[in-house]
Order: C-alpha cells, then structure tokens, then sequence
C-alpha cells in the first residue's frame, strides 16, 4: 500500500498542476504546451482584434434575370452567385430538390410571378460561390417559373442569406420564362485570324466565334481542326471553350510555320445546346489563311495594378455615397481617411469607416474597407493600394496610340442603333472625351478574348446619360470589361443608369451616378488627390463591380 502510494502521491501533484496550467493557457489565449498566440494572426498578440463576419451574403447574380422571357435552353440551369463564401450544407439536398427544408427551389407557374403550379424536380450542386438547380428533365416549353433560394441559405459564419426587401440583393424569387424548342441550327458569325487572312503571326490563337451557346462537350480536338494545307497534316494543339462569349479557341503545340498556309475546319460534329448540329454561315467554314515569317508578338497594352486588383474603389480624397449604392469589391481611402454615408443611418449621414459596412439605406459593400490608419495594419494595404494606382495610372498614359490623337473626335459613342459607335481593340488618344446622353458604345474584340482596349483622356470624361435618355457600354465578339481601360488626367463622371463597362483611373475626382451599373474598378486621385461620389436612390440602385 505504502509502495502504491509513493507511486500515486506525485502524479496526482503533477495531474493538478497540468489543469493550472491548462486553464492559465486559455485564459491567456495561448497553448499552454506548444505555445503561440491563439489569435491565430500574425503580430496579433493579446490585443489583436478579433475579426467577427456579422455581414449576411447577398444574390449578386443569376442565369435568368428577374422578367426575362424566351430563355433556352430548356435543359438549362439555373445558377445564383452569391457576394461570399457559402456553407454548402445548407444549400446542396438530395434529389429531388422539392423535398421538404429545401433551399433553392424552381417551380412552374401560370403567370409572371404567380404561385408555384408544379416543382420542378432536379439536383442542387455549389462550386466558386455559385449554387446551380440542374432539372431532372427538359423544362416545359413557353412557361413561366419561379427561382428562390431562401433565407435558410447562410455563409461560412453562419450569417442568413438576405432576402429582398432587404437591398443589396437581387429580386428572389425571381421570375423568367422558357422560350420554344430550339429548331434553328448554329453557325461561325466570326473567325480570328479570318478566310484569306496573310502574315499571320507563328504564336497565333485560332478563333471561332459561335452564333449561341454551344454544347462543350463536342467541341474537341478532333471535331476543330488546323492542318498545313499543302501535306493535309493536323497541326498538333489544344482546343478549349469560352461558355460566356461562345468562342472556340486553337492553341498550336508549338509555332506554326513561316510563310504557309493552313485550313480550319469545324466539324458539324459541334451543336449547341439543344443538339442542333452546326451549318454553314456567314463566315467560310472551312477557311484558310498563311502565315508571316517571323513570331510576332502582341503588343503589351495590359495595365498592372499590383495589389489594387481586388479592389472596386481606390481613392485619394475619400468616399461620399447617397441613396442605395453596392460595391461588390475591396476599398482604400488613402491618405484621406474620410467615408461618409449621407443616408446609412435610416436616412442619416453616419462614418463608414469600419471593415465590414452593410447599411439597407445607403451603402452596402461586399468586400472590405481600408484606410489610412486603420486599427488592421495602420494604413499599409490602403497605401499600397493608392501607391499602385499612381503606377498604373502613369503606365496607362504612356501607351503608345494606336491611332491618331482625335480619332474619336471628342465623343466616344453614336446615336445610330443598335451598337453606336463600334471601337476595336487598341488605344485611343483623346483631348477630352464625352458620352452623349442617349448614345452607345461598342467594344469589338474581334473574336479575341483577350484583346485589350485603352482610352486615353489628357482632361476630363463626362458620360451625360440621364434617366429616359440613358447611355451604354456594349460589349461583341468575346470583349470583357476587365481589359477595357479609361485613363483620365482630371476628373471622370458616369452619368444616370448607364450600363457601363470598364476601368476607371482618374488623375482627379470620380463620380457615378445614379442608377448606373459599372462592370469596372472606380480608381481616383492617382494624380495626388481626388474623391470619390456614388449617389443612388430607392428604385435606382448605384453598383460597383469588381470584373472577373
């Protein structure tokens, strides 16, 4: 007994003093044993703020717009985006998707918004923030349904979805209706290089540009071919789809060679998605072109933005919003830390200095807010921000134009509908610019998605749309708002409810007004100081996004 009690006496000692420890280590908010903060942050320490998500996610993009008719296809999906990260647990159920406790629900309806007639059945599935409802079977013809994702859906934190008439979101429900049976067959509207083409660059990218959505699946290497026109040997390479621009793309394993030419052919063996097989369009297909003789390279016209990429308003002098405003995308406000939000407090002026910023009567930012001296990183982020804005400005304005300056005569759209005035890729050079009220714009990239277009203004842009006589920005042939760029020496101002794509970098101030929907960064001051003003209103909802 005395033996066991020599053995036991000390370890219940050593047991008492490993739970003091334990209990001091969590208090403290360190691991007692492996050491290290339990803030989890680096240079956090004991007084690291502690980051808590309160802001609940939003819809900020669907497949079928709210009133939209004549969808297709009928074995379509249909898909939400939401502003962040969601918890697939509360989205994704087994099929059918009707069951009981479901999130996200479709349903047909005899009206516009009517009640639900007959669920449909199908499997939910949730990839990149994006939930997708896929039908059992074919959607029923010419027929009103009715999409909605309840507040049952909640992020990573475990915030709810908000659900209109909460503002930031989109309508949910929403309601679309199918169009009839595809009959009609697909064809090439574009091919890049195009038939008869001569001095083809060696490193070209082979294009074909479809007339709608095509089945992915049966676009491959075997069905898109390129060959040497004289031995009729398939050049080897790989072949990919752009689902957005319903553009086809050829990449040779390697150059092709000097000063030959080649066939491009499409097979009939492509259909969209309805199963309609390919025929033959306004562009030849097959089509033939000959190569140069040296590699060429394209033209560096990109704009580096450095740190400042993710970021939907960078500015110098301060951000004011008024009315109903939405910036999918990061802030910096340096080095003037000024956010002011004349209606964020039930129609009050209230600061918008704080990382997270939801307000259902003014502003509501899907990303966070940075700013000089914050508590995060005191100011480092948004410095960096404002400091590469400066850099990418000045690189802007040293491109080398294209075309001459005053190509565009001072007036970047037309009147003549329904595409205005067509731009292809390239830069332009103007004194100052402007957008009549009423006119449109359109940027053609030719079949190249990666074309790049930059409008260089040594003054001032002002975009003149008002509300009846708006203006817009239209995109064609695989053109994207992410590699449309304004550099203005002064001060660029977007009128009301434009359709607006493209970034913005202006020398001065910034303002976009209200009711319009910008698919482009909102950088200002990258000339030494400049501000930034949204205005908004209840029916006319101002936003701000981030292109992808």
């Amino acid at each position: 007994m005395n033996k066991l009690k020599k053995f036991t006496t000390p370890l219940l000692w050593f047991s008492a003093l490993l739970l003091i420890a334990l209990a001091a280590g969590c208090n403290s908010g360190s691991d007692p044993i492996l050491g290290g903060s339990g803030g989890g942050g680096s240079g956090g320490g004991e007084n690291a703020p502690i980051v808590v998500d309160s802001t609940a996610p939003t819809i900020i993009r669907v497949s079928e717009l709210d009133g939209t008719t004549e969808l297709m296809p009928l074995n379509r999906d249909i898909t939400a985006t939401f502003s962040e990260a969601m918890d697939p647990a509360t989205l994704i159920s087994a099929s059918p998707s009707t069951a009981e406790g479901t999130t996200f629900t479709v349903c047909s309806t005899a009206t516009e918004g009517g009640d639900c007639v007959s669920p449909v059945a199908g499997v939910v599935s949730y990839t990149n923030n994006t939930v997708a409802f896929n039908p059992d079977v074919d959607l029923a013809n010419a027929t009103w349904h009715k999409s909605s994702i309840t507040a049952a859906a909640t992020d990573l934190a475990g915030n709810a979805l908000l659900v209109p008439p909460a503002v930031g979101s989109l309508p949910n429900p929403w309601n679309w209706q199918t169009g009839t049976a595809d009959l009609d067959a697909p064809t090439i509207t574009l091919t890049n290089p195009a038939d008869l083409d001569t001095d083809v660059p060696l490193n070209k990218t082979i294009n074909a540009t479809f007339s709608e959505e095509m089945r992915q699946a049966t676009i491959t290497a075997t069905n898109y071919t390129v060959m040497e026109t004289a031995t009729q040997v398939n050049v080897p390479g790989t072949v990919s789809y752009d689902v957005q621009h319903h553009i086809a793309s050829f990449v040779p394993s390697s150059n092709l060679s000097p000063d030959t030419d080649y066939t491009v052919t499409v097979s009939d063996a492509v259909e969209d998605l309805a199963g309609n097989a390919l025929q033959a369009g306004v562009s030849p297909n097959p089509w033939t072109f000959r190569t140069g003789e040296t590699v060429v390279e394209p033209q560096a016209l990109a704009i580096n933005l450095g740190v400042a990429e993710s970021f939907g308003i960078a500015s110098r002098a301060g951000l004011t919003t008024t009315g109903v405003t939405v910036v999918n995308g990061d802030i910096a406000l340096y080095p003037e830390a000024s956010c002011t939000d004349a209606t964020g407090n039930a129609g009050a002026s209230q600061t918008c200095l704080v990382k997270t910023y939801v307000s259902s009567t003014g502003m509501t930012v899907n990303g966070s807010i940075y700013w000089a001296g914050d508590p995060y990183d005191d100011g480092a982020t948004a410095l960096a921000v404002t400091n590469d804005l400066n850099t990418a400005w000045v690189e802007g304005k040293n491109k080398a134009d294209t075309f001459a300056t005053g190509f565009l005569g001072g007036e970047l759209g037309a009147s003549s509908l329904p595409d205005g005035k067509i731009l292809l890729p390239g830069v332009y050079h103007e004194a100052a610019l402007g957008l009549a009220a009423g006119n449109t714009v359109t940027f053609d990239a030719e079949g190249d998605p990666n074309a790049i277009f930059i409008i260089k203004i040594d003054s001032s842009f002002v975009d003149s749309g008002i509300v009846g006589n708006e203006t817009e920005v239209k995109l064609a042939n695989g053109a994207q708002a992410r590699n449309i760029w304004f550099i203005a020496g002064l001060d660029i101002t977007i009128g009301q409810g434009t359709t607006w794509y493209g970034n913005i970098l202006a020398g001065r101030t910034a303002t976009i007004n209200s009711g319009s929907a910008v698919s482009g960064r909102v950088l200002a001051g990258a000339s030494g100081a400049g501000a930034i003003t949204l205005t908004g209103a209840d029916t006319s909802v101002t936003s701000i996004s981030v292109p992808q």
